[in-house]
């Protein structure tokens, strides 16, 4: 099972470079710095590789590797190396963890738009930023965040 994790790990962070690259190609190509043609290259390129980095991780490439592929795989795992941090700087206690987790903001809030929906991930990513560097930031244990970081809504 630790394996397992380790390599689902290993996988958002394959996924969160190849996403971050394809979406500069792409802003390249909106902007006009780079033609389609050499776009259209440059993503065959990216899957090619993203494939490639995937095989090293699991031993097997998934059989369809596209935009849509990428992008479901990226929802679900954008803010994993993040989650993972937060275990591990609560010593690895899966209760604490999970106490952070729930006490996050905006929880139950309903988005009418895709734009609101960023901003609540980017209020809620943040939130959890914070935590991570005050947690990291001293042997202040997790029981002792100043009210600023409360845990508490």
């Amino acid at each position: 099972l630790e394996a397992e994790y380790k390599n689902k790990l290993k996988e958002s962070t394959v996924y969160n470079r190849y996403h971050n690259l394809l979406d500069a190609l792409y802003l390249s190509f909106q902007s006009g710095e780079v033609p389609e043609a050499q776009t259209l290259s440059g993503k065959a390129g990216l899957l090619a590789s993203l494939g490639d980095d995937l095989e090293q991780v699991w031993g097997g490439r998934p059989d369809q590797l596209n935009n849509a592929y990428l992008a479901f795989q990226i929802t679900y795992s954008r803010h994993f190396p993040l989650m993972h941090e937060i275990y591990l700087a609560t010593g690895s206690d899966l209760a604490k963890t999970i106490e952070i987790f729930l006490s996050m903001p905006h929880k139950g809030v309903k988005f009418r738009d895709v734009k609101e929906l960023k901003g609540l991930e980017g209020d809620i990513t943040g939130y959890l930023e914070r935590v991570l560097r005050q947690l990291n930031q001293s042997p202040m244990s997790y029981r002792t965040l100043p009210k600023s970081l409360s845990l508490v809504p």
